[in-house]
């Protein structure tokens, strides 16, 4: 009670009603007390109470927001007991010789929630046929959302591999795209479109990074994330011949058999934009290292086959050995396609 002063004596007791008003915040951040079915709080004044206070309940909910305002207003009530099922009309009950100023006071309530956003994985993969790479983000924290968060997007090579893939080539560049998480969103995809080219390539990767806008209360959580881009055309590889018959008579006492292996596919026409090794060793059958020379085994490198664009067909030579036994014919000892080396 601003006046009378404090040495002034109040002859009457009088209560007046605050209840709360909705602004941003509303009954799911507050208890509201206001309304025909609930009854505000009533303040009594006195020549002896000259201040009173109330006490609004605050809710601690699980959501991420901005800061929200309501506000308190007075109603004022003359001194008799109100009904229970009395509708407050402030306009009828305000007496004429009391001044409500300030008429109400504005309550500002503070989020003190806070959030990780981030990549949902670390690596995502789609075939080039496909057409997009589809990035997820979203909120790796244990809150929902209840307004806006936003983020950079952007691409870029994987320069440190051998196996990059390169904008403008493989996939279209982004740069700073914006990337806003909006209330009652948990993730968000990002497509990044793929180039279908008629090369023939070996599977490629680019990054996706994230930065953030929204700086308050948010923290970024997985920042980088691997692409790779499928290859979906084959490469068939093989030999020429399933068999092979030589004869073990050399004029410097040994001969060779000569093996190719082609690249079947892709077709001659088809570009092919890597080089890959293949390595073939010899495998025993009914003949062994003293019918030829062998090359396998953990202490002898295997041949090594390079194929690249210009490279279609490879051709190994193996030393037949011309021993002074009369023998049968041997079973051709075999070959086996390794492994690729890219």
């Amino acid at each position: 009670m601003f006046e009378p002063s404090d040495d002034t004596p109040v002859g009457t007791l009088f209560r007046i009603g605050v209840e709360t008003v909705q602004g941003t915040a509303d009954g799911d951040d507050y208890t509201e007390m206001t309304g025909p079915n609930v009854f505000p709080f009533i303040i009594p004044f006195t020549d002896t109470i000259r201040r009173s206070c109330i006490r609004v309940v605050i809710l601690d909910d699980a959501l991420y927001e901005s800061e929200e305002q309501f506000s308190l207003r007075f109603i004022a009530i003359k001194d008799f007991i109100l009904p229970e099922d009395f509708v407050i009309d402030p306009s009828l009950l305000l007496p004429y010789n009391v001044v409500l100023d300030p008429p109400g006071s504005s309550i500002t309530i503070l989020d003190d929630e806070e959030v990780t956003v981030g990549f949902i994985n670390p690596s995502y993969s789609a075939r080039e046929d496909e057409g997009r790479m589809i990035f997820t983000v979203g909120v790796t924290g244990r809150y929902d959302i209840a307004t806006d968060i936003e983020l950079s997007f952007s691409t870029a090579d994987n320069l440190i591999s051998k196996t990059a893939a390169m904008a403008g080539q493989d996939y279209t560049s982004i740069i700073n795209m914006p990337i806003i998480l909006r209330p009652g969103m948990q993730t968000i995809q990002i497509a990044v479109n793929l180039t279908d080219d008629l090369l023939i390539e070996i599977n490629e990767v680019f990054r996706g990074t994230l930065s953030l806008v929204t700086t308050d209360r948010v923290s970024l959580g997985l920042d980088n994330a691997n692409a790779t881009i499928i290859e979906d055309k084959r490469f068939l590889i093989g030999f020429e011949n399933t068999s092979y018959t030589v004869n073990e008579e050399g004029e410097f006492g040994f001969s060779f058999l000569e093996v190719c292996v082609r690249m079947f596919e892709p077709s001659d026409d088809t570009p092919v934009r890597t080089l890959f090794r293949i390595g073939v060793e010899t495998v025993q059958g009914t003949a062994d290292g003293d019918d030829y020379t062998e090359m396998t085994g953990p202490d002898v490198f295997p041949f090594i086959l390079t194929f690249t664009d210009t490279i279609r067909r490879s051709c190994i030579r193996v030393v037949i050995e011309d021993d002074a036994l009369y023998e049968s014919e041997k079973s051709n000892f075999l070959f086996d396609l390794l492994r690729f080396k890219t």
